[in-house]
């Protein structure tokens, strides 16, 4: 989770479309944006995690959640 919480934070979208964007909405679809673009890319790794997050909509947006909420606590890990 850790790593996939570094990728997002390391990504020019997140800098660029996220951080200090006043408008949730766009932060939100940014979001989902580039947590889906990491979550496609580590599935060679973790085939059984891209499958639950493309089929589990309570899955996907749980996680999107924790990631998220682990992103304003980055400095702890």
């Amino acid at each position: 989770m850790d790593k996939i919480t570094k990728a997002v934070a390391g990504d020019a979208d997140y800098r660029n479309l996220v951080i200090g964007n006043p408008d949730q909405q766009a932060v939100e679809a940014a979001m989902a944006m580039i947590i889906d673009r990491i979550i496609r890319k580590k599935r060679k790794g973790d085939m059984s995690l891209y499958r639950e997050y493309q089929q589990n909509d309570a899955f996907k947006a749980g996680f999107r959640t924790l990631i998220t909420r682990m992103l304003d606590n980055l400095e702890y890990f």
